[in-house]
């Protein structure tokens, strides 16, 4: 009796000594959280402070992109009337798209001589105009359209009067670029104090050579510009970067400094704001300098992270207690791993199952294939030749699936599953699951149904690709368990879901395995898969991927009492107006005829595989081994397109892109590679690739890829 006191005595001596250890860590990590609370609102200020120096930077960067297409305008039409300048700034809906832009003409840069018959015909005067009748170089506005504000008579006014007006002409002239002014008083009549600026794009003669200053001066037509109010431009900026449901305080100066007299934007009650979150950050935007003066408001800083310290000690101290009744509970947490650890083993088992299994799922196509790849080579008649192409295409498609679902068995383990939604034809869609399996019903000597209802939408928007892999998985499925009777589909349509119903009359599920059902490695029970065949994995897959949109799968007993019932839905977003985006149907052959494309390729045998897909659409194909010989021969002639892939000896894909960025390489390049991971997609695509192929190549997706772009160059 007292050994058993001593024991327990001992062991709550240690459990303290543990807990009193334990909350001495907890106090020190309390301090640490309320010491990195403050450093991290000051890391916040700042990370604020880069987002709102990107906003207005790409707010600008917008702006500017609605002068290029206006100079493009005058590129492409250079007799552009008044009228269809007119029409074309109205289309653009600059109040409601670009709110900030007040004005947008356009600027001819003339002689007196010139200047004097323009004016004429306007009915003006050089008195009118504000120019000099003496100088060599007068700009005048030729066309003007007013978005907002009341309307000036700024047509026929030379701009180049005013100095800051007349300083970033000749700027934007000499740089090639958008160049903004200084601050400017408007023109047009102003209520209040109004600060504006405006943006000069210059525009030269088409097709000339610009390398040099004196090039482009030499060359210079004119500028399009646009008149900019600094209140509606930098307007709710902090709107953007809102913090919960504080606003932080904004003062925009023009150039570097502050200075009252440069003030261009105020926004909030700035003097209010908690100055010990003050700061002073420039930020760069069509060759000008603005400088932002920012102010945090009271209380700055994420609510959720205010807490932290308490959560800290809170946590800490329910983790001593826990830790101190583990102590005591030892016997119980030993029972536990060693049913984890039995549970491990579990899983490692089915695991090496699957392995086994794969092995042979993998091995079947792949006997078929060698074996009648090396009979259609010694095969004379051409109809058993092509009979064993086709068998051979069938299970390379076969093979090509397979591997598909393991690639997205590890996808879905490591949480890098992508859906891409487009909008597709739902009608079609049925069409060609209906004409695919009923032909495989009637092989089989099944009834097979699909019923739809009336109010099905013609297009919705989600993966199509995703969606035909899950019915193809639990079709396959129905008719995989089903040798007698009919395999049923009925899809309809709710307010927030499209469902598909399949019921089959096939060896059914019992009621406790339809859980294991849709694990990854798994079937109902072993004899299945050597009786039927099949990896374990489509229904895992597929599950994954209906939850994934936004959906799901379930499975009952069939409601005729033989078989079972997969329940499919997803939610319905339903596509409009697709009609008139749809391409004729030799669109790709007629934009890729004759386009000179460049293959970059190491394999000869891919070599000849896409030199066949694309001579069937009359491309002119030139061919290299390497990165080397790539980089070489596309800097050597004019091409269209390039294919390049990534593994290659001497130098690889990525090298070679790089070298051809740096000579200012335009032409666009698609990746070709093996790896469909994710990373290397990303990859691919940040660099510039314009777009992103895996290997094996799929012919409908090479053609349509390169006819996009091929067009597009």
């Amino acid at each position: 009796m007292l050994n058993f006191f001593k024991k327990l005595v001992d062991k709550y001596l240690n459990a303290s000594y543990a807990f009193c250890l334990c909350m001495a860590l907890t106090f020190g990590a309390t301090y640490f959280a309320y010491r990195s609370l403050k450093v991290e609102n000051v890391g916040h200020f700042e990370r604020t402070l880069t987002t709102i120096s990107n906003t207005l930077r790409s707010r600008m960067t917008v702006y500017i992109n609605a002068l290029l297409y206006t100079r493009n305008l005058f590129d492409i039409k250079s007799d552009l009337t008044g009228k269809e300048f007119s029409s074309f700034v109205s289309g653009m809906h600059l109040e409601e798209t670009f709110p900030g832009i007040q004005t947008v003409g356009y600027v001819e840069r003339l002689n007196a001589k010139q200047a004097k018959v323009i004016l004429s015909q306007m009915g003006k005067s050089f008195a009118d105009s504000g120019a000099n009748s003496n100088s060599k170089e007068i700009d005048l506005v030729i066309y003007y359209e007013q978005i907002t504000g009341q309307s000036a008579q700024v047509l026929g006014k030379d701009l180049g009067a005013s100095p800051e007006r007349k300083l970033a002409m000749d700027k934007a002239r000499d740089l090639g670029v958008a160049v903004a002014t200084d601050r400017v008083t408007p023109l047009s009549p102003t209520t209040g104090v109004i600060y504006a600026f405006l943006v000069f794009l210059p525009r030269y003669k088409v097709g000339v050579d610009l390398s040099t200053v004196e090039k482009r001066r030499k060359n210079l037509l004119g500028f399009v510009y646009a008149g900019f109010s600094a209140s509606n431009l930098f307007s709710r900026v902090s709107d953007d970067v809102r913090v919960q449901n504080n606003d932080l305080a904004l003062r925009i100066y023009d150039g570097e400094g502050i200075d009252a007299n440069r003030l261009m934007y105020s926004e909030r009650n700035f003097e209010k704001a908690d100055t010990s979150f003050t700061k002073i950050i420039n930020f760069q935007a069509a060759s000008h300098v603005w400088t932002v003066e920012v102010a945090a408001p009271k209380n700055f800083g994420l609510t959720y992270l205010r807490w932290s310290p308490f959560f800290v000690l809170a946590l800490g101290t329910m983790m001593s207690l826990a830790v101190m009744a583990s102590l005591l509970k030892s016997d119980l947490l030993a029972a536990r791993l060693k049913v984890a650890r039995e549970e491990a083993e579990k899983a490692n088992k089915a695991k090496s199952l699957f392995l086994a299994n794969i092995s042979h799922e993998i091995r079947t196509p792949l006997g078929v294939i060698i074996g009648f790849a090396e009979s259609a080579i010694t095969e004379e008649q051409k109809d058993k030749r092509d009979s064993y192409l086709q068998i051979i295409a069938r299970n390379g498609n076969e093979l090509n699936r397979i591997i598909g679902d393991v690639l997205d068995i590890s996808k879905i383990e490591a949480k890098t599953l992508l859906i891409d939604p487009t909008a597709f034809s739902l009608t079609k869609m049925n069409e060609e699951i209906k004409e695919t399996w009923l032909a495989q019903a009637k092989a089989k000597g099944l009834q097979f149904h699909l019923e739809t209802s009336e109010f099905l939408p013609e297009y919705i928007e989600s993966d199509e690709t995703r969606v035909k892999q899950i019915l193809i998985n639990l079709l396959s499925n129905a008719f995989k368990f089903t040798s007698d009777g009919s395999i049923n589909i009925n899809i309809s349509v709710t307010k927030d879901f499209l469902t598909y119903i399949i019921d089959d009359t096939g060896i059914g599920i019992r009621e406790e395995s339809r859980e294991k059902l849709f694990k990854a490695f798994s079937q109902e029970d072993s004899s299945i898969t050597r009786k039927f065949g099949g990896s374990g994995l489509g229904l895992a897959i597929s599950k994954e991927l209906a939850q994934a949109m936004g959906g799901d799968i379930s499975v009952e007993a069939n409601p005729l009492g033989r078989g079972s019932r997969f329940i499919f839905k997803i939610p319905l977003v339903t596509a409009q107006g697709l009609e008139s985006k749809k391409a004729p149907a030799n669109y790709e052959e007629a934009v890729l005829r004759e386009k000179r494309i460049l293959l970059v390729e190491d394999s000869e045998d891919n070599q000849v595989l896409i030199e066949l897909i694309l001579k069937k659409y009359g491309v002119i194909l030139s061919i290299a081994n390497n990165g080397r010989e790539g980089v070489d021969a596309a800097l050597a002639k004019t091409y269209d397109l390039v294919l390049m892939d990534i593994q290659m000896p001497i130098l690889d894909g990525y090298g070679a892109f790089e070298e051809l960025k740096l000579k200012n390489y335009k032409v666009p390049v698609i990746a070709l590679t093996a790896h469909a991971l994710k990373d290397e997609r990303e990859k691919a695509l940040k660099l510039g690739f314009a777009a992103y192929l895996t290997k094996p190549i799929d012919r409908v997706q090479l053609i349509k890829v390169s006819a996009q772009l091929a067009s597009r160059n």
